[in-house]
């Protein structure tokens, strides 16, 4: 409801007709322009040999970059004397850094007769975890992680079979931390 700014009380006669049912105004506007960049490269070999079957290597990776370049605004509340930030900066955060700028994958796929395996690993780069302001300086940042995925298959006349595991080795991103700079990293205090 823009409490404690001197748009508030404009706010609030604007929810009046409906109180005390209604406490404050929520929309949503379109309208963030972002700009991104990045590559995607994907490399492979395919080496049959005579007494082992076919081995295909692949190596693939891409780095992107996203910036934020113009938020929305209205000229409604462009035009009141403490107009509301619309999209904060955790927000503009979370656009630009909340998702990994860098995944590269090295794999081996085997195929022989009736037989196959996959054996894949992928690192993922880390994350801004951004926290709403006040609590701003709570936000952190999860580490880049390695995860490995593994299948074997094997084909019965028409029936194939394949057994398989994601994230073979259990690994996890950064557990939150209970506090970041004296601060909760969640309202709750959870993690």
């Amino acid at each position: 409801t823009g409490a404690g700014t001197a748009s508030a009380p404009l706010i609030l006669a604007l929810v009046a007709p409906y109180s005390p049912t209604a406490t404050g105004v929520r929309f949503f506007i379109n309208g963030v322009e972002t700009t991104t960049k990045g590559v995607d490269v994907v490399a492979s070999y395919r080496m049959p040999t005579d007494t082992m079957g076919e081995f295909t290597f692949t190596a693939s990776g891409n780095v992107n970059n996203t910036d934020v370049t113009k938020t929305p605004t209205t000229p409604q509340l462009s035009a009141l004397p403490v107009p509301p930030i619309l999209f904060p900066d955790n927000r503009v955060l979370e656009f630009e850094r909340s998702t990994p700028a860098y995944k590269a994958s090295l794999s081996l796929d085997w195929t022989g007769g009736a037989f196959g395996g996959t054996l894949r690993g992928t690192q993922y780069g880390g994350v801004l975890i951004p926290q709403a302001a006040p609590n701003l300086a709570a936000t952190w940042r999860q580490d880049a992680a390695f995860i490995v995925d593994a299948e074997a298959r094997a084909k019965f006349d028409k029936i194939g079979l394949a057994v398989g595991a994601n994230n073979l080795l259990d690994t996890y991103p950064t557990k939150a931390p209970d506090r970041v700079n004296n601060i909760n990293v969640y309202s709750n205090g959870a993690t």
